[in-house]
């Protein structure tokens, strides 16, 4: 027995052995040492050219250590570093392996330089308020901005938002200065403010169902007015919009998340399309892309986006990878379709033709507040026109049209200088029949110089403007603040 044991006592002995030679063996064999890999790519910032954000892909490595060239190092794998001057510099970043390995050298040149700053905007006007207009900069190498609004006012934010005393045609000027020695960029654009947008609404369209079938998360809900429901794709592929019946042009999106799950609309589209086959098979429909939601929107609150492309479309929906999760979504923009004359009464002020009138009181369907002094119609070389003194009261033409619902109206008005005048202002309004002239849409354009051209003024109704009648205003300003006489023809309203 005591034999038998010291036999087996011997042979765990010689098998410890055994093993631990063979695996020393093995670990000392230089054929099984795995050699690092490594390479990278860098981004200089469109912000700051000094800046640059350095991205590795390593394999099989213990450490890496990165040489910038400028005798700054650092030992992360996606470092961001900024050099203190221009320059050519060679960056090195090296792989370190385990025990016995080759490390991986990788070396790249890089040329930091001074960029001229570059910019553009773009504009919205608030769906509340239309003389309140939001500012969008895109810019490249810029470190400052001044803004010059047109009316005296300016800002030095990137994106401001502006709120004007009156509507008109304003020239906006955004000067975005670089780093010391280069050139700024100077854009100018013309803005028309107290444009109102029109929401648009149309018949909901969209995925099928919805996770576990549940019908308080199907596609209407992105339409509910209720931030506390929300859409829930069947599968992670889904789709929620309206078809409006005809083509429309949208220049503002609004939306907002389902809570707790905001970073699901990362990546999510919103797309135009006039292809009936997305009622049948959407995958199989023709879009454009029109915007991209890059980054997270707050949660119970509407994210508003401008939409910068100009096609018109029948179908404008949200498309989404990750089940569609949006809370609400509006959009607002121009109706498509044919504008529809509306009758104006003496529009041209052919009646009543039988000599000049220095009042309105026997002007078929114009007339002031007030007995004006003088304002009224003439003949002139082409026919009858009418004309207004600067300091007369407003003259106005209420019409027998009744708007109803998401209507959209457009005067055309045309207009010139009739003796030191300068602007003149046209007004949409409504009157639900205690005389108060409610105003609509109202924009001040400017006289061109012995020229006759035709204004025009576009605008939508509003909730408490359905079912009122709709009219017309104008003003005018003289040219140096004392009397000044407007001539006008032509009136002309159209709704759609």
């Amino acid at each position: 027995m005591k034999n038998h044991k010291k036999y087996f006592q011997s042979l765990i002995v010689v098998t410890l052995l055994l093993t631990l030679f063979y695996s020393c063996d093995d670990d000392d064999d230089p054929v099984n040492v795995v050699n690092p890999t490594a390479q990278f790519t860098f981004e200089i910032s469109d912000e700051d050219p000094f800046t640059v954000k350095f991205t590795s892909t390593i394999t099989d490595r213990d450490s890496w250590n990165w040489d910038f060239g400028d005798g700054e190092t650092a030992t992360i794998a996606h470092p961001t570093h900024t050099y203190a001057e221009e320059g050519e510099y060679i960056v090195t970043l090296t792989a370190i392996g385990e025990p016995g390995s080759t490390p991986a050298v990788v070396e790249q040149g890089i040329i930091i330089k001074l960029y001229d700053p570059t910019a553009n905007f773009t504009y919205l006007a608030s769906t509340t308020n239309p003389l309140e207009i939001k500012f969008n900069t895109t810019a490249t190498y810029a470190k400052s901005f001044v803004w010059d609004f047109g009316d005296g006012n300016g800002s030095t934010e990137k994106n401001p938002t502006h709120l004007y005393d009156e509507a008109g045609d304003y020239t906006i000027t955004l000067t975005a200065s670089g780093f010391d020695g280069t050139t700024p960029a100077v854009v100018t654009q013309k803005v028309t403010v107290g444009v109102v947008l029109a929401k648009l609404v149309g018949t909901v369209i969209g995925h099928e169902s919805s996770w576990n079938d549940n019908p308080e998360t199907y596609v209407t809900a992105a339409f509910d007015g209720n931030m506390a429901t929300f859409v829930d794709g069947a599968d992670a592929i889904g789709f929620v919009g309206y078809d409006f019946g005809k083509e429309v042009k949208l220049t503002l999106v609004k939306y907002a998340p389902r809570e707790n799950y905001a970073s699901r609309l990362v990546g999510g589209e919103i797309r135009g399309s006039n292809d009936e086959t997305i009622l049948t098979d959407p995958a199989a429909a023709t879009f454009e892309t029109l915007y991209t939601i890059t980054e997270e929107p707050v949660v119970g609150e509407l994210t508003e986006a401008a939409i910068i492309a100009e096609g018109t479309y029948r179908f404008i929906y949200f498309y989404s990878t990750d089940y569609c999760n949006i809370a609400e979504l509006e959009f607002y923009g121009e109706k498509g379709g044919e504008f529809v004359a509306v009758d104006v009464e003496n529009g041209d002020f052919s009646l009543p033709a039988d000599g000049k009138l220095q009042n309105w009181s026997n002007v078929p369907g114009w007339n002031s507040d007030t007995q004006a002094t003088d304002s009224g119609v003439e003949e002139g070389d082409a026919g009858w026109n009418a004309f207004r003194m600067s300091s007369d009261p407003s003259v106005y033409n209420l019409t027998q049209h009744v708007i109803a619902a998401e209507e959209e109206f457009k005067v055309n008005v045309e207009a010139w200088d009739g003796w030191n005048c300068s602007q003149i202002i046209i007004t949409l309004y409504y009157d639900t029949g205690d005389g108060v002239r409610n105003t609509l849409g109202t924009q001040t354009f400017d006289l061109v110089p012995d020229e006759k051209p035709t204004f025009e003024l576009i605008t939508a109704a509003t909730a408490e403007s359905v079912g009122a009648n709709i009219g017309i205003m104008i003003d005018n300003v003289s040219t140096d603040g004392g009397d000044g006489w407007l001539a006008f023809d032509n009136v002309q309203l159209f709704v759609r």
